[in-house]
């Protein structure tokens, strides 16, 4: 005669390949149960590890610290661990795709991280240099960039020396696989110091986009004559909340017909503040232009924003075929 325990559910009685699969999916959540997957047991741990640091993003220096410690036996900086240790760390990062740091100090530590970060495919560095930071650090200086080949990358211009003020792959092999590519320009750091003919040489790219805080329109117009063929979008983003006339500096752009910025490829983004606040004026909503908030600290934060570019572009095509 079955009694009623005969009747209960075991997990454990489910094939192997199955229970993998379940962890994996729970360890993916990003709220929960996530990180408690890989205190089940240390089965289950080296499951779901691979998951766990696939998409990693780095919001301050706490997090920073943890990181670079957690890595310390591949960076090979710290004193002697056992060879298990090494396996495993080797085990959890070979997943990684995604690896975003926030405004955060401590850039050499990135810097280490990124050195065992190769297979990465979005790399995002929102941090920029001070000034009076020595020059060793930079896009033709240190070594770490010519081992990075990512997909998609946001870099502040600060971070190329003067001789990597181009585009060409060649000299530069962190731009051969480029799809996705954002930069950055703050402070003195001039747009026009680049050489913008180069542009035309990333053959794979097909999302630019541009950052400015001192908008002088010639500045994005130099770069338009080089968009290479694969350029599906050109997004300018514009710091609106520095300028007084920011509406008057942005129609230049998306009015621009006739003109250098007559290409339907060209979208004009500014920070979500600002988008509200000139919404709210006389003159009305702006229709052509995007708000967005550079904050990539968090996963999914600025998701759907490239979409967003291309459904704009789409509707003014189908806008002028009418």
């Amino acid at each position: 005669m079955a009694t009623p325990s005969d009747d209960k559910f075991c997990f454990k009685d489910l094939p192997v390949d199955l229970i993998r699969s379940i962890f994996e999916a729970a360890a993916e959540d990003e709220h929960k149960p996530n990180w408690a997957c890989a205190r089940v047991s240390k089965a289950v741990h080296s499951w779901v590890a691979p998951r766990l640091y696939r998409h990693v993003f780095v919001r301050d220096a706490q997090i920073l610290f943890l990181l670079h410690r957690t890595l310390e036996p591949l960076l090979k900086i710290s004193h002697p661990r056992p060879e298990y240790d090494f396996q495993r760390v080797q085990h959890a990062w070979r997943g990684v795709q995604t690896l975003h740091f926030g405004l955060c100090k401590g850039f050499n530590f990135m810097l280490e991280i990124l050195s065992v970060s190769s297979a990465a495919s979005s790399i995002v560095i929102s941090q920029w240099p001070l000034e009076g930071e020595t020059d060793d650090t930079k896009v033709g200086v240190h070594p770490v960039w010519d081992i990075l080949r990512p997909k998609r990358l946001f870099l502040p211009s600060k971070h190329f020396s003067p001789t990597r003020r181009h585009f060409r792959s060649s000299d530069t092999p962190m731009f051969t696989n480029l799809t996705h590519f954002e930069m950055q320009f703050v402070g003195s750091h001039d747009p026009s110091a680049w050489e913008w003919a180069s542009l035309a040489g990333l053959q794979n790219l097909t999302h630019l986009s541009i950052i400015v805080h001192m908008l002088v329109a010639s500045d994005v117009a130099e770069a338009l004559p080089h968009l290479p063929p694969s350029l599906l979008a050109f997004i300018v983003n514009v710091c609106a909340e520095w300028r007084s006339n920011p509406r008057e500096i942005i129609q230049r752009i998306t009015r621009g017909k006739n003109g250098p910025f007559d290409d339907d490829r060209v979208v004009v983004a500014i920070d979500e503040n600002s988008y509200w606040k000139e919404g709210a004026v006389e003159e009305g909503k702006w229709d052509d232009v995007l708000w967005r908030n550079l904050k990539f600290e968090w996963r999914h934060a600025d998701e759907g924003f490239w979409a967003k570019a291309d459904a704009m572009i789409s509707r003014r095509r189908e806008e002028r075929l009418r």
